[in-house]
């Protein structure tokens, strides 16, 4: 099966670099520089070897290659390959009170920070999972091919009273080699429920970057854990907002062996009163 090209694949001309064709495509004269250790915030995270990526070309897969990879569970689920939704391995059947749509090639989330502007050069699709009662879905992020840089993102909307469960597995073929960046904005109204389980899980060979805005509103609940151990380097990174009453509930493990980078980054911003937060991080590392 041959994923549908994104704009970077319609600019002919193998001499470019990615950050140069993606720069066209957009129609700007380059890309923002990717965050270097010198940022306070990517002081222990280096994305320099991302920029020499270049996608020559969509990569080729078989259904049967990627449905090895993904997860066996019961239950709705979604995939989404190279950052764009497969029909042929989703079936949303029981997902309760959720609405779910996907388009377009160029993710449109907010936000003008350099990785979000990469983010939209590199094609995907934007899916909106809105819950307006007690949903549950399992989304499945597979990275296939050699040097290809990909895109993908999950808008979410949990109504007020609503909520949601949502487990994503980030996982790539064992042959693959190249960047996942997704990005997730999620909004829970007054009263509902997130919870939210991220497992990363890709090759050695392949790098992740993972963006997630939150608001979470008033008397409204955020849970989530994550399950780094895969990836030569993985940096999960929340940006999440409180409102009044609302409580936000984070753990998370890693599990880390030699060359390798996992970085957990939270920012939590408490914008009214009487707003409760947990967080507890665990690190398991072995090598030197």
């Amino acid at each position: 099966v041959n994923s549908a090209p994104s704009p970077l694949q319609r600019v002919a001309s193998d001499t470019l670099s990615f950050a140069e064709r993606a720069a066209r495509v957009l129609g700007v004269p380059s890309l923002p520089p990717l965050p270097t250790p010198r940022h306070e915030e990517w002081h222990y995270t280096n994305l320099r070897p991302l920029t020499a990526l270049k996608p020559l070309r969509d990569s080729d897969w078989e259904l049967a290659d990627v449905a090895r990879v993904v997860p066996v569970v019961q239950g709705p689920q979604l995939v989404m390959v190279n950052g764009r939704v497969v029909e042929q391995l989703s079936l949303l059947e029981g997902a309760g009170a959720l609405e779910v749509r996907w388009e377009g090639d160029a993710p449109s989330l907010a936000g003008e920070t350099a990785l979000n502007v990469w983010h939209k050069a590199q094609g995907g699709h934007t899916v909106t999972l809105t819950a307006t009662g007690a949903a549950t879905v399992h989304v499945v992020h597979v990275l296939t091919g050699d040097n290809v840089p990909t895109g993908g993102a999950l808008a979410i909307q949990v109504a007020e009273g609503a909520s949601l469960t949502l487990v994503e597995h980030v996982v790539g073929h064992p042959a693959s080699r190249g960047w996942m960046n997704v990005r997730v904005q999620a909004e829970i109204a007054a009263n509902g429920t997130l919870t939210h389980t991220l497992v990363q899980n890709l090759p050695r060979t392949s790098c992740l970057t993972y963006q997630a805005d939150l608001t979470v509103g008033n008397t409204a609940t955020y849970t989530a854990f994550t399950l780094n151990m895969g990836g030569a380097l993985a940096r999960v990174e929340r940006h999440m907002d409180t409102h009044t009453t609302s409580h936000v509930h984070m753990t998370g493990l890693a599990l880390t062996d030699d060359a390798q980078t996992h970085d957990i980054t939270v920012r939590l911003r408490h914008m009214d009163e009487a707003t409760t937060s947990h967080i507890h991080q665990r690190n398991i590392l072995r090598g030197t």
